[in-house]
């Protein structure tokens, strides 16, 4: 294994200095040292900052995976004569995904992502504690990935991915299929920008194997007469630019956009949403394709009535909301099973919400002992919100 180190030190003193760098790397969980050393001085003008790379020899790293989420920390400080003037920590960890033939590989080893995902549900998401549960709930149904739908999500969706084990596929806010998003020169240099934003903050993150640069931008702007987006050419040339920024930042991840197949041929993922199964030819001709299938979000659940799966248990589907989940799950099981014959990423949208019983809550207002301390505090949690 190789780890390549880049120290940014910024100068706001309004002085010409000459700061140290040095560096220490711990396991995670044990606290035992592993490697140390300095990376020597750089020159920082005034007012100005720079940036110094070192890249470390590391034959013996464990591997982060599902199975064993193995990590780092590092602890780099900035020392000025004799004495420290800044610090920093980063966790991280190393593996290997690559994208293989139409097959995905962690750490050389053939894996296919079983995943979860879901719209982002305001107040009640902005907690460790949800995304602990949400995460432990996917791990226990026998996933291992979850899709950050259609927002930037606070880094503790990562470092809690990180430690528990789930592969994470990050995504942008771009959200094509909401239909009300301008296609100007502004709106796709603001998408760059935000995407600037997303890899320095979370490309340390071992869970993190795939971006989806945005979600059904060509879906939702067939819905959409009014969004100025010139068609193929410009999603082509716009989405082809923002996947070289991004593997110019990275490089290490594939890349796709959710529903929006292989992007007029930028993407070397295919992106599927809702498909039906497929068969005979058409079944042999995606399993013969070079490049992975992605089925992104898939299933009736967030839609479904009873006439949507009656098909599979007749009258039970009509008689009680208990025949219609059951009839539900039939079909699901048809489905995924289908699918596992030609996808390499599935997705059943989802279990997050509709694979739980609803709970209701009761609404009371909520009581704080300070309401200044840190993080979001709702005056109350309404009911369905959380499951």
């Amino acid at each position: 294994s190789t780890a390549s180190l880049t120290f940014e030190v910024k100068n706001d003193t309004g002085l010409n200095l000459n700061p140290r760098i040095a560096y220490e790397i711990f396991e995670a969980s044990s606290g035992h040292s592993v490697l140390s050393g300095e990376a020597g001085e750089v020159s920082v003008s005034l007012s100005g900052s720079a940036t110094k790379e070192i890249r470390l020899d590391w034959g013996d790293a464990e591997l982060w995976s599902p199975q064993h989420p193995f990590l780092y920390r590092l602890e780099t400080r900035l020392l000025l004569g004799e004495g420290e003037v800044d610090s920093v920590t980063t966790r991280f960890g190393f593996r290997e995904f690559e994208l293989i033939d139409g097959k995905f590989y962690l750490n050389g080893v053939k894996t296919r992502l079983l995943a979860d995902s879901w719209h982002w549900m305001g107040i009640s998401y902005q907690s460790p504690e949800y995304a602990r549960e949400w995460f432990q709930l996917a791990k226990e149904s026998n996933l291992n990935c979850i899709r950050l739908h259609a927002q930037v999500y606070p880094e503790y969706f990562l470092d809690l991915a990180d430690e528990m084990g789930l592969m994470i596929i990050g995504e942008s806010a771009q959200w094509g299929s909401a239909t009300d998003l301008l296609y100007s020169d502004k709106g796709w240099r603001r998408l760059r920008e935000q995407w600037e934003r997303i890899l320095l903050r979370d490309r340390n993150h071992p869970s993190a194997v795939m971006w989806s640069l945005a979600n059904e931008i060509i879906p939702g702007s067939n819905l959409d007469p009014y969004d100025e987006l010139d068609g193929m050419d410009e999603y082509r040339a716009e989405m082809g630019r923002l996947a070289d920024l991004v593997n110019h930042l990275d490089g290490t991840r594939p890349l796709y956009a959710e529903g929006d197949f292989d992007g007029y041929g930028v993407f070397d993922v295919i992106s599927f949403h809702y498909p039906g199964p497929q068969f005979g030819e058409s079944l042999e001709f995606w399993r013969s394709l070079d490049t992975a299938i992605s089925i992104g979000e898939a299933g009736p659940m967030f839609y479904v009535e009873p006439k949507d799966v009656c098909d599979w248990r007749g009258p039970e589907a009509y008689l009680s909301y208990q025949g219609m989940l059951e009839s539900t799950a039939d079909f699901l099981t048809w489905l995924l099973q289908n699918y596992r014959l030609w996808a390499e990423h599935i997705c059943p949208f989802n279990l997050a919400w509709y694979g739980l019983e609803p709970l209701e809550f009761s609404g009371d207002p909520i009581e704080y002992e300070d309401l200044k301390s840190p993080g979001p505090k709702p005056e109350r949690i309404g009911p369905y919100t959380r499951t």
